[in-house]
């Protein structure tokens, strides 16, 4: 365990890839974490494996339910926790035509990709402007910059992320809390199996390393950068 924590990250979409291993790097930079996902074990098995360098928290949640936020707040604010980093990681992407894919799971991604990352980056982004500290980190892609024939609602909400976060950066200008927006290319994470695109593991554009993206994006963060890709 390390001797001085720097400060809480919370984590959303904490049990594998991206977010896990924004809990692995943040841990070694001595944040303590409030980790959030659906899958207990995932994130109790990332608990143990952290716990050893930083205080660890875990929240198991399915962010796109309406009243998950509500209840994440609560679990802080009775833990007596003040997030410092917020990574708005959670989402998914489907893959097929629009027609033909199944509408509530096309609207349970927008509630998570879009809603929950709007209320969660409110709720704390107002308590960090009071504090006048804190960072804010969007999980967009490269598809926001796009449409997506094929992942349609995943390209569009990629790209309500991105211009949001966009515009929250400018607006929290001078406040003393920072809002950047990521948009990474394919990565080696479950994102593709949970879509239902495996075959567009052998896109032309290799996959990178998800510990690289994460890394690079850290740095970035810490530079003040809005839009990192």
């Amino acid at each position: 365990m390390i001797d001085y924590v720097r400060g809480w990250a919370l984590i959303t979409g904490a049990s594998a890839g991206i977010g896990a291993e924004f809990a692995r790097q943040l841990a070694g930079e001595g944040y303590a974490l409030v980790l959030v996902a659906r899958r207990l074990q995932r994130l109790t098995e990332l608990k143990l494996e952290l716990e050893k360098k930083v205080p660890v928290k875990i929240c198991a949640l399915d962010l796109s339910k309406p009243d998950s936020v509500s209840l994440l707040v609560d679990f802080c604010e009775k833990e007596s926790i003040q997030v410092d980093i917020l990574i708005n990681n959670a989402g998914f992407g489907s893959c097929g035509k629009f027609l033909d894919l199944d509408l509530d799971r096309e609207l349970e991604m927008t509630d998570l990709n879009i809603r929950a990352m709007m209320e969660l980056s409110h709720r704390f982004g107002k308590l960090m402007v009071q504090r006048e500290s804190g960072k804010i980190l969007i999980v967009a892609s490269c598809g926001g910059f796009q449409p997506g024939p094929g992942m349609n609602t995943y390209f569009a909400t990629k790209a309500f992320d991105l211009h949001f976060a966009e515009a929250l950066d400018e607006e929290l200008l001078g406040t003393g809390v920072r809002c950047s927006v990521l948009c990474p290319g394919p990565t080696a994470t479950e994102f593709f199996d949970v879509a239902g695109a495996k075959s567009l593991k052998a896109t032309p554009m290799p996959s990178m390393n998800v510990k690289d993206v994460v890394a690079y994006t850290i740095q970035k963060m810490d530079q003040g950068q809005r839009i990192i890709i």
